[in-house]
């Protein structure tokens, strides 16, 4: 969850997050200025709501966005179009930090819909093929982020890819990671500390939270279950 109030301990979920986009309507771009924010399981929640999706895999920076870099070209050009509002809040946010550590990417929320399917015939793959141990050296090796269980989803595909003897599981790596970097991100901006930072993380633990079954990712797509399955 997102805004963590000190005092009384309350947050949005984000099951949350997704009704408070519901009711506020479509918008053409939202930017998480929060941490760990651009993963599938949250931009799934909100992809009706959203054109563009700008977000960090990794934790933000104390300072934040930096509004000055943002908003003074979007003041000059007002009729900006929301990808290349988007391109420029990742910019300015990576123009920024430079070399101190960092992630920021821009996402189509509409290519959620076509990610869904292949993640479902990368799973379908990976449980057919029974390589548990390849898949756990894998994670163990793929771009983490403050939270562990976060990984880089190309980064973590790549190494289970190569080190793979199926064919099947092979193919749908290799799909995910050209729909990933061909269509979903559209934009991609990190530090040398990350350059295994592909643009989006996805939760890959070592034991099944509970409240995971609550997310519209897991509701309607299969990664829940291939969790599920390598922690048994």
């Amino acid at each position: 969850g997102i805004s963590y109030d000190d005092e009384t301990g309350n947050h949005i979920t984000t099951p949350q997050f997704g009704l408070a986009m519901k009711a506020i309507g479509k918008v053409d771009v939202i930017g998480t200025d929060a941490c760990l924010m651009q993963m599938p399981e949250v931009n799934y929640e909100i992809k009706d709501y959203v054109d563009y999706i700008v977000a960090s895999e990794e934790t933000e920076p104390g300072d934040g966005y930096t509004y000055n870099l943002m908003l003074g070209p979007l003041v000059a050009k007002p009729a900006m179009l929301g990808a290349e509002l988007g391109k420029l809040t990742v910019d300015a946010y990576a123009n920024h930090y430079g070399s101190q550590d960092h992630t920021q990417s821009l996402v189509l929320a509409s290519a959620m819909n076509g990610f869904m399917p292949l993640i479902n015939n990368f799973v379908k793959a990976a449980i057919a093929a029974n390589e548990k141990p390849l898949i756990k050296t894998a994670m163990s090796g793929a771009q983490s982020y403050a939270y562990a269980e976060n990984k880089d989803l190309w980064h973590f595909l790549s190494l289970y890819g190569a080190s793979s003897a199926n064919a099947e599981v092979k193919a749908a790596a290799k799909a995910l990671q050209t729909y990933i970097t061909g269509t979903l991100v559209l934009h991609n901006r990190t530090n040398s500390s990350y350059s295994d930072s592909h643009g989006i993380a996805i939760y890959l633990p070592n034991y099944v939270n509970s409240s995971y079954s609550s997310l519209a990712w897991a509701r309607d797509g299969q990664w829940d279950e291939f969790i599920g399955w390598y922690t048994k």
